[in-house]
């Protein structure tokens, strides 16, 4: 997959595993097909240097943030065949130069996204109207991830705590803080596909954890790497977590 001209800071596949995106410090967010390599698309005049990007569940858009002060959201219907027609939508962020996290509902109705003003913002997906705020951590939001019946968000944050958010009202059932003694921030968090269990991991923290959803409880602190772990995820049937770092 060679196509890029400058760093890659995400990749998201497509939900019926056929594509991959990519984004980076290029402005580029490239389409590739999974199986042969190739490129098959390129989104159009993306402007900014992208840091996440996120498909929806339902396969019908891809959202894009980085340093723009907005949110951009496409729709891919019929993107391969005349990828120069799809004009994003812009939703505009008063308080936040910087976003770094951006996630869809697992039912693809609600849109997530947070960064550098401390918020969480939400937009219903049927018109990209406002859906609420989630106002409560003290640092940048760095990542974002809906339990899998969309009940719940969780945050990582740079103030070095998760927050477990109640969708539906937006009070804070949780805050863990584990990560407090070893960590610069919070850099990832992921929910089970069962949502009985999250897994964290931090910046300058060579260990990623473990937590009960549903107690708040650490149940595990995973070991091994030899400097900053920056990403984590669980298999399909969560039976093994795979975590990615700077060793």
């Amino acid at each position: 997959f060679v196509g890029h001209t400058d760093q890659i800071w995400d990749v998201a596949f497509s939900p019926d595993g056929e594509r991959i995106a990519s984004a980076g410090a290029d402005g580029d967010i490239i389409f590739w097909d999974t199986r042969s390599g190739e490129r098959v698309a390129t989104l159009p005049d993306v402007g900014f240097e992208i840091n996440r990007i996120a498909i929806s569940p339902n396969g019908k858009w891809l959202a894009a943030v980085g340093d723009n002060y907005a949110i951009r959201v496409w729709t891919l219907e019929n993107l391969e065949q005349n990828p120069s027609a799809a004009h994003p939508v812009s939703i505009p962020i008063e308080g936040a130069q910087s976003l770094f996290a951006v996630t869809f509902s697992p039912d693809s109705q609600r849109l997530a996204a947070g960064g550098s003003d401390n918020r969480i913002y939400s937009w219903e997906t049927a018109d990209w109207s406002p859906a609420g705020e989630f106002a409560g951590h003290q640092g940048h939001i760095e990542s974002l991830s809906y339990s899998p019946d969309g009940a719940m968000l969780a945050s990582a944050s740079s103030d070095r705590t998760i927050n477990l958010w109640a969708t539906a009202t937006g009070a804070v059932l949780k805050t863990l803080r584990s990560h407090e003694t070893n960590s610069a921030l919070v850099s990832c968090v992921a929910f089970s596909h069962d949502g009985r269990r999250l897994v964290s991991c931090g910046l300058q923290d060579e260990r990623s954890l473990v937590w009960d959803t549903e107690t708040g409880e650490q149940l595990a602190e995973l070991q091994g790497h030899q400097n900053w772990v920056q990403g984590a995820s669980f298999s399909s049937d969560d039976s093994l977590i795979a975590t990615a770092c700077k060793d």
